[in-house]
């Protein structure tokens, strides 16, 4: 009986030493989980946690801009030019500089549509942390 006893002491011992090393490989494949999850707060109906990029990881977006810009302009132009007037006559056939100095005010403002992708293509110079938002 006591041999019994020690042999279902041994298998006792046995198989909690085999459930002991199988939660540590669990604990050990969780780790990175876990450093990710731990920066996560939860407030309300919001999400925040902080991203972090390492240096070197490459970032290729297509950014799709279409706006609508509105430029006031102001200014005034001036003009200082010379233009030759040909003069024809009973007397003859005469080229006449004419010299024209003005200054022309401009005033309007100019709706410009700028539609465009820009296309970036680069890698992270060094380390980033991008805080990040979801909810309402």
């Amino acid at each position: 009986m006591a041999i019994a006893a020690v042999g279902i002491a041994l298998l006792s011992l046995g198989v909690a030493l085999l459930l002991a090393v199988q939660l540590r490989r669990a604990e050990r494949q969780l780790a990175p989980l876990r450093a990710a999850v731990e920066g996560i707060e939860l407030e309300s109906d919001r999400l925040r946690t902080v991203v972090s990029i390492p240096p070197g990881v490459p970032i290729n977006l297509d950014i799709p801009v279409d706006e609508r810009v509105t430029v006031s302009v102001d200014t005034v132009l001036p003009i200082n030019t010379r233009i030759t007037v040909p003069i024809r006559s009973v007397l003859g056939s005469y080229d006449v500089p004419v010299p024209i100095r003005a200054e022309v005010p401009v005033r309007t403002d100019l709706s410009l549509r700028i539609r465009h992708t820009f296309r970036l293509r680069t890698r992270t110079p060094e380390g980033l942390s991008v805080p990040i938002e979801v909810g309402q």
